[in-house]
């Protein structure tokens, strides 16, 4: 008999023990200071259809951990322009099988990056990034642009 009300009693603190939040914002003025737009110029045919976004995604992911900009979709004090010029996606099986050896299998993708700070260019450079091993998917291709990418953001080379 004890029992039943013993996990009577458990399950009512379990399901009351839910916890909430609420707030009001009342502002009128807007921290552009670190602000960065991420734009992607990339030409929208079928050999780069799913390039730019995937460089996007990589971009954000390695901006998020290694540099203190916020990510925004407005305006902001930084642009950060792209435009992917080449992309080949290889044959992961064939660098698999040749262990890099065969050049047709490379994948690579080259990139041109320009940094604008109030639509006043201040850098610009190119990335090129390949893949010749088959143990790695094509998203190490974009996540090793991307953090060559930061890595210039922050100072490097």
């Amino acid at each position: 008999m004890n029992r039943p009300i013993i996990y009577l009693i458990c399950i009512l603190f379990l399901v009351s023990a839910c916890s909430g939040a609420e707030t009001v914002v009342k502002k009128n003025w807007v921290n552009k200071e670190n602000t960065l737009v991420l734009q992607d110029l990339t030409p929208s045919d079928l050999a780069f259809k799913d390039s730019g976004p995937a460089l996007m995604n990589a971009l954000e992911d390695s901006l998020l951990a290694h540099t203190s900009f916020v990510l925004s979709t407005d305006e902001g004090q930084y642009q950060l322009k792209y435009k992917i010029l080449e992309y080949t996606k290889g044959s992961r099986g064939m660098r698999l099988a040749t262990m890099g050896l065969l050049e047709s299998a490379k994948s690579k993708l080259t990139v041109k990056v320009a940094l604008y700070n109030k639509g006043k260019l201040v850098g610009g450079w190119a990335v090129e990034s390949w893949l010749k091993d088959g143990l790695r998917s094509e998203d190490a291709l974009f996540k090793e642009a991307a953090d060559d990418i930061v890595y210039h953001l922050r100072g490097g080379y």
